[in-house]
């Protein structure tokens, strides 16, 4: 992902309020097994994306809003691969991958700008068409951002003191909740707190995230644990070495 007002775990894998997916969480208050709510948060997160790693891979459904509109990422990320699908109010679409290392994003003419950084000169070329990015290649890192696994679980990888927030229910299912500083990230004041549900039955899982700070608010949903993800590379792609000297740099 990339300049996230969002995104930023992400957006972890960040980071995992008014949300309809918390909706009537406190009906019931489940107990959590012996021991877990007592345990240290700071356990609990680092048990939590030790599982995640084990585990291989998972979906991630995110939503980034705030006055101006909003961004919606659909992912399914493994350790090596992932593809995630964006959009963005006002019509922007992008499908990113990621395969073995190398990027690839085709998109409209407002994400590769408004969400990437293209030139406009540059995206107009390039729409609908796969381009390709290896690391150290101009604009590598904002294509390939949280489309793994393990930069995922970054976006939602809390630091600072953690806090318990006790054990809820979300979408039906028992967490725990731990709160502490959400990652620091382009468009997110430093110091925003989050919250990391994790989950206390079967394995500890991340369940979901959620983030505020004034207008801006992130979500997060974490589903299809250990489901194999499988993403090959555009046959067709353009490197992105060959656009940046074709129209005389970024």
């Amino acid at each position: 992902m990339s300049s996230r007002a969002y995104r930023g775990l992400v957006a972890a894998l960040a980071a995992v309020g008014g949300l309809a997916w918390l909706a009537g969480c406190a009906s019931q208050t489940p107990q959590a097994p012996a021991g877990l709510a007592s345990d240290p948060p700071r356990f609990i997160q680092a048990e939590a994306l030790a599982a995640a790693q084990v585990v291989g891979s998972v979906h991630i459904d995110m939503t980034s809003s705030s006055g101006s509109g909003s961004t919606v990422y659909r992912s399914d990320v493994s350790s090596s691969d992932g593809r995630q699908v964006i959009t963005i109010t006002g019509g922007g679409e992008a499908t990113v991958l990621d395969v073995a290392g190398v990027g690839y994003v085709s998109g409209s003419p407002a994400a590769l700008v408004g969400f990437f950084g293209f030139p406009a000169a540059m995206s107009a070329r390039l729409t609908g068409r796969w381009v390709s990015f290896r690391s150290g290649q101009p604009y590598y890192q904002q294509v390939v951002d949280a489309v793994t696994l393990g930069s995922a679980v970054g976006v939602v990888t809390l630091s600072g003191r953690l806090t318990s927030k006790g054990v809820h229910r979300v979408g039906g299912q028992p967490v725990i909740g731990v709160r502490g500083t959400a990652p620091s990230v382009p468009g997110v004041p430093a110091g925003t707190k989050a919250t990391l549900f994790v989950a206390t039955t079967g394995r500890m899982l991340p369940v979901s995230y959620q983030e505020v700070s004034g207008g801006l608010r992130l979500s997060a949903v974490f589903s299809r644990w250990g489901e194999k993800v499988s993403v090959a590379a555009p046959r067709d792609a353009i490197p992105i070495s060959s656009v940046v000297k074709s129209s005389g740099g970024t």
